[in-house]
């Protein structure tokens, strides 16, 4: 085999390469939908009831209707680990706009990442339940923020105890 032979060979396997992972993230895509379309309606009840007491958003409740609502949330999609405490946000509102990898560190240098697009907050807790799991970090349980790291698709989630 000639030199421009193995060439074309490699690359004929790297554009096969790369459309079985377009293909793979497209269905992955189209896996989470599925997944997630169960809790977006549970989701969207909680919205309509928070809309049908009289409040804008979780912003407008005072701190106990937060922690009935946010333990009401829990509940629902057995979120048992992490705990909302970003109440600057709503559980549809968007985290980040664009295509990300959010982040989460524990003690021992575990870490624990996974790819996300428009991730909600609600996405960044349900990433938090899984990665307090992930790197065995029983302390910082509490969900508070989020902020962009070295890289700006490069999503940190800030866990408090």
């Amino acid at each position: 085999m000639t030199k421009q032979e193995l060439t074309q060979e490699i690359n004929r396997h790297e554009k096969t390469i790369i459309a079985c992972c377009e293909e793979r993230d497209r269905l992955k895509s189209v896996l989470h939908e599925i997944e997630c379309n169960d809790e977006n309606i549970r989701l969207q009840e909680f919205r309509d009831s928070i809309e049908k007491n009289g409040f804008e958003s979780i912003k407008a409740m005072d701190m106990d209707q937060q922690f009935d609502y946010i333990d009401d949330v829990a509940n629902a999609l057995n979120l048992k680990t992490c705990i909302y405490s970003a109440f600057d946000h709503d559980l549809d509102e968007i985290a980040y706009e664009g295509k990300c990898t959010l982040f989460h560190e524990g003690w021992e240098d575990e870490e624990y990442t996974e790819i996300a697009e428009n991730p909600t907050w609600l996405d960044i807790w349900k990433f938090a339940d899984i990665a307090i799991h992930k790197v065995d970090d029983g302390h910082h349980v509490f969900l508070e923020d989020v902020f962009t790291g070295k890289f700006a698709n490069f999503i940190h989630i800030s866990m408090g105890s």
